[in-house]
């Protein structure tokens, strides 16, 4: 089982122990031992030849890229391709296009890559990029004896090594007659491009018509294609109803039975939420122009009457986090929690105090309004 870590570069470098830099030689092989094995370890690494004055910033998305990368370069995977759908500002670009090829070439400089994207310069700052990883001290010291870039091929859209390897950036939407075991399609399109039909349709057409038949061997070779998400996928995917809180509809039918309404309708809708400008977290960036959250309300009618609206607000950068409840009634009653209630600490909650009434329940289907209200003094 190949040694991981998930702490940050600041931790791992612990082991600089010497005034150059540099390891002492029984940690430095230890260290290149890992990073050859395991690709995470190996960004962690590797990151302040790249990044020297910006500290890495780990995460869960992080770790399912490099492990779903390295699973595809060691043929441990069911599909041998991929789609990597992030956010920009993700690391995508950097895991993709300049860290994997690098790391891949350790043990398998014969590995022939092609990379194209929306912009070819976009495309070739991150071929400079991985091959000015390859040419740095830090990797030829560790690994410069496996293979040497060639003279006469080392190109900024274009370098080769003395094992056969390649790595080449091809223009998009255009014709190429190079093959390679990698085919990677870094950002297929902009924004803007992405919310035209006509763009994504050109796009697609290329790619299956062009770019997914330029692998050397199609039973062995690997199409990865990172992306990002943008509005209009979103809206499409709340049209088909995959993104929403389930139960709004439900909840409101619950509501009015244990009232003695009888609803003559009731509307669930869900909008994507939008970012007019930047909005950043500790975890995550989103830019203006991409999808930071959803607004989702539910509403149950009489006749053309509102009796029951359940409401929801969930997107980066809302001003507060709170729940509350109004009774419109006689007296008015409103209740507000600031802060919120975490769903998944109330979940938990609800089913494990329900359990005495559920024991005590007669046998058949029961929902939440033939039960006792679950409350934790109520418990026996």
């Amino acid at each position: 089982m190949p040694w991981k870590s998930n702490k940050p570069s600041s931790q791992v470098q612990v082991f600089r122990n010497r005034k150059d830099g540099r390891l002492k030689p029984g940690l430095q092989q230890l260290q290149a031992e890992r990073a050859r094995l395991d690709f995470k370890q190996f960004v962690l690494q590797a990151w302040h030849i790249l990044e020297p004055g910006t500290p890495f910033v780990d995460g869960i998305h992080v770790d399912a890229v490099c492990l779903h990368l390295q699973a595809l370069a060691e043929g441990r995977t069911t599909n041998p391709n991929l789609i990597i759908n992030l956010p920009p500002r993700h690391l995508k670009s950097l895991l993709v296009a300049v860290f994997w090829p690098a790391w891949v070439w350790i043990d398998h400089p014969e590995a022939r890559w092609l990379f194209t994207s929306y912009r070819e310069d976009l495309a070739i700052r991150d071929s400079v990029k991985c091959r000015r990883l390859i040419e740095s001290p830090w990797y030829q010291h560790r690994w410069g004896d496996r293979y040497r870039l060639l003279d006469d091929q080392n190109q900024k859209n274009r370098f080769e090594n003395n094992r056969t390897g390649h790595r080449i950036v091809v223009p998009m939407c255009g014709g190429t007659g190079e093959g390679g075991d990698y085919v990677v399609v870094d950002d297929p399109h902009s924004v803007q491009q992405a919310e035209s039909d006509t763009a994504r349709i050109g796009t697609n057409e290329w790619f299956h018509g062009t770019m997914s038949t330029r692998l050397n061997n199609p039973k062995t070779g690997h199409k990865v294609v990172a992306t990002f998400g943008s509005g209009l996928g979103t809206k499409k995917q709340v049209a088909a109803g995959a993104v929403r809180h389930v139960g709004f509809t439900e909840s409101i039918q619950m509501i009015a039975d244990a009232l003695g309404w009888k609803l003559t309708r009731v509307t669930d809708e869900v909008r994507p939420w939008i970012a007019e400008e930047e909005v950043v977290s500790e975890l995550l960036a989103v830019d203006p122009g991409y999808v930071s959250g959803i607004s989702q309300e539910g509403v149950g009618y009489i006749g053309n009457e509102a009796k029951i609206r359940l409401q929801l607000e969930a997107y980066l950068g809302a001003p507060e986090s709170f729940d509350s409840v109004l009774i419109d009634g006689s007296p008015r009653i409103y209740s507000k929690v600031h802060g919120g209630i975490h769903g998944d600490v109330a979940t938990a909650s609800m089913t494990v105090n329900s359990i005495p009434h559920v024991l005590r329940a007669t046998p058949g289907l029961r929902t939440m309004r033939d039960m006792p209200l679950p409350s934790f003094f109520g418990a026996p």
